[in-house]
């Protein structure tokens, strides 16, 4: 962890989504809970994609299942793509959860349940719905 320095001690300090997730495993190992929820209040204002994965990270670290679970939630309402990077910090169990949630929504003015994949391939992975 990089040493971040602070010209004026009595100034709040911003710190990147990378750097508060570092702030908060040293908070959560030593039991600084007070540091620990200002840090976590701050991350949850985050509206960007960058943001809310950041914030899935944090509640592993901080191991809150509850945390985890809105935040996957806020990802799956905000309909945000996420990059490989992003999917693969936030785990396969969360990823798994927003992608099938997204792909459950109506397609096409259809559920997902009720299209027809006759004699079709996937244009994603090739695979055979027949």
């Amino acid at each position: 962890m990089k040493i971040i320095l602070v010209s004026n001690p009595f100034r709040a300090v911003k710190y990147t989504g990378k750097e508060n997730i570092e702030v908060l495993c040293i908070t959560h190992k030593y039991r600084m809970d007070a540091i620990e929820e200002d840090v976590l209040s701050e991350m949850k204002k985050a509206t960007d994609t960058a943001g809310l994965v950041d914030l899935v990270v944090a509640s592993r670290v901080v191991d809150s299942p509850q945390l985890r679970e809105e935040t996957i939630q806020r990802l799956v309402s905000s309909k945000f793509m996420l990059s490989l990077e992003e999917a693969m910090s936030i785990g396969v169990e969360a990823y798994y959860t927003i992608v099938t949630t997204n792909d459950r929504q109506s397609y096409n003015g259809q559920p997902y349940n009720n299209r027809h994949y006759r004699n079709q391939f996937c244009g994603n992975c090739g695979y055979f719905m027949g």
